[in-house]
């Protein structure tokens, strides 16, 4: 397995604007075989991404609210949705982020299977921002857990 924060062209890491939110939320959702939403008020993805571009307003410091990741099994692995649904929820776990909101997509679209995260880094109650400090090396150790 393979877990990647995904970059937005021209910035450090992943990250965007609060601005990411509709377009990365639309295109996980959109091609997505399943979506699952966490600490969103809507139960409707079409929703999530103003929802988290309002809670990202919580904080005025923070300037990419937005956060992307994927996980990706090799092309002999075929996991089912829910297996790939837990792996996503074990990342959120390892990353720290349990309590923000989060659009989870499961992709059958190439060889691969694999899963999005889009995340917003601002706390949906507090404000506060999390710290992608070290994130890879949390994503890289995280896999390896879902791997065993």
């Amino acid at each position: 397995m393979i877990g990647e924060a995904i970059k937005k062209e021209g910035e450090k890491g992943s990250g965007g604007g609060a601005d990411a939110f509709k377009p990365g939320v639309t295109y996980v959702c959109s091609k997505a075989a399943r979506v699952a939403l966490r600490n969103l008020a809507s139960g409707d993805w079409r929703h999530a991404a103003e929802d988290m571009r309002l809670s990202s307003e919580l904080n005025s410091r923070v300037q990419q609210p937005y956060y992307h990741v994927v996980l990706s099994w090799h092309e002999l692995e075929q996991p089912t949705d829910d297996q790939m649904v837990e792996a996503a929820d074990h990342m959120i776990r390892s990353l720290g982020l349990e309590e923000n909101q989060i659009v989870v997509g499961t992709h059958h679209d190439t060889k691969r299977r694999h899963v999005h995260l889009v995340c917003n880094t601002v706390h949906p109650i507090t404000g506060k921002v999390w710290s992608k400090s070290n994130d890879h090396l949390r994503i890289e150790k995280a896999c390896r857990e879902i791997e065993l």
